[in-house]
């Protein structure tokens, strides 16, 4: 029983490819963007503080998004095989 769990884990790896978890990468970058911009930057002087949550904000919510995306495509994928 563990050799047959164990080749239906190995066969669903090489079912995954670079193309198929390049939006789940790219929302992990646009989180850590957002997550950077509203705790980390260093703003200029006279720039607003809440301007930069607004567009980490706008760049975390397009992450989510990405994110949805990604992680329903592949469960769409394994769906079919």
């Amino acid at each position: 029983m563990t050799s047959e769990k164990n080749a239906h884990i190995s066969k669903r790896l090489r079912q995954v490819s670079f193309p198929k978890i390049m939006p789940l990468f790219s929302s992990v970058i646009f989180l850590g963007l957002a997550l950077y911009i509203a705790f980390f930057l260093d703003l200029p002087d006279g720039s607003r503080r809440e301007d930069a949550y607004m567009i980490a904000l706008l760049t975390g919510s397009y992450g989510l998004w990405k994110l949805w995306q990604g992680i329903s495509k592949l469960r769409s994928k394994q769906g079919e095989v």
